[in-house]
């Protein structure tokens, strides 16, 4: 009988110690977590942060663009800057396409003068060699210039949506809204 007493006693030793080893692990994972919950409140306030500062840099950005722009166009009045493309830009911060402006091989025009002249460019290439890639590639500012241009040089609404691979409707939409 004091056998088997001790038979219990010993398994009962050892199941508390199984127990208080179990115990011990899962208080350790729950440190782990809370450690863990912080750095993950941590890098969101640090992203939170950095992405602040990124807007904030953009929006200086755009202001000094924009101020830019009225300085041009108050120096250089028979310049024309396109404003619906800057505010679309300002409205898609992250859609900006940077025109590509050779400095060297032009150096009497001004800046104005370059960025008009690689605008109107683009669009006549785009134009002349638009592949069904291409046209899928373009933003919505340019498929409307784009076709407007078409227009004014005697396309038909089908023509037009057959080069820019659009619908019918798109195009007459496109150009409704243009006028």
């Amino acid at each position: 009988m004091y056998t088997l007493l001790m038979i219990s006693f010993i398994l009962h030793a050892v199941t508390f110690l199984a127990f208080w080893h179990l115990r011990q692990q899962l208080y350790s994972i729950k440190v782990l977590e809370k450690k863990q919950r912080k750095i993950i409140e941590e890098m969101d306030s640090t992203m939170a942060t950095y992405l602040a500062e990124v807007d904030a840099q953009n929006d200086a950005f755009l202001l000094k663009i924009e101020q830019k722009m009225k300085r041009i166009e108050v120096e250089q009045p028979d310049v024309s800057i396109i404003k619906s493309d800057f505010e679309e830009l300002k409205e898609e911060k992250l859609n900006i396409s940077y025109p590509k402006i050779d400095l060297k091989s032009e150096p009497e025009l001004t800046f104005a003068a370059l960025l008009q002249k690689e605008m109107t460019d683009r669009i006549e290439r785009i134009e002349h060699v638009l592949t069904k890639e291409e046209a899928s590639k373009l933003s919505r500012n340019e498929v409307q210039k784009i076709a407007f241009s078409l227009q004014k040089k005697g396309l038909t609404i089908e023509e037009i949506a057959k080069n820019l691979y659009r619908g019918k409707t798109e195009i007459e939409l496109l150009l409704k809204f243009q006028q």
